[in-house]
Formats: C-alpha cells, structure tokens, sequence
C-alpha cells in the first residue's frame, strides 16, 4: 500500500541518501521518492516528504498510520524522527 507520509523536523546535516538508508534499514517498505523542503520556522531544519510502499504484513504500522496517528523512526539511537501521514 502506498503512503505519502512527512517527517516535520529533519537536521540539515542529514542528506537525501542518509535518510533513504534510515529508512530502508527500518525496513518498514520500500521507499519510492524523497522531497526536502526548508523549514520556514527553523533555518536548522528541513521537512521531509516520503512516497512509501509500506508492507502489508505489518497491520499495526498500517493501523496507525490510516488512523491519522504517528510512528517514530530511529535515526541515531536514541533519537527519532516522527512520521505522519501526510493531509
């Protein structure tokens, strides 16, 4: 199932490639694009907007997700990084 999904709050420090690795080492689906956009409240930070092909076989993920709510996604442990759905 394809989801368009936004992480409100990425560093500037991490690259497009960067976050492509986070996100496939989560394994959580395969990721089909990545758009970064300035943040307009912090000059420190980007937004990041995903096309993903999460996995079906995980209901939960999908559950939270279609439910408007957020999953959290490790970067650097113990830091993470909130996905959302996008509206």
């Amino acid at each position: 199932m394809i989801l368009h999904l936004c992480i409100p709050c990425v560093d500037l420090a991490y690259s497009y490639d960067n976050i492509h690795t986070i996100l496939t080492r989560a394994n959580i689906g395969v990721v089909h694009s990545i758009k970064e956009i300035q943040s307009y409240n912090n000059m420190n930070s980007k937004k990041v907007f995903v096309k993903l092909d999460v996995c079906t076989d995980n209901r939960y993920l999908l559950e939270r997700l279609e439910g408007g709510q957020n999953i959290k996604i490790i970067h650097e442990e113990p830091y993470y990084w909130k996905m959302i759905p996008c509206k």
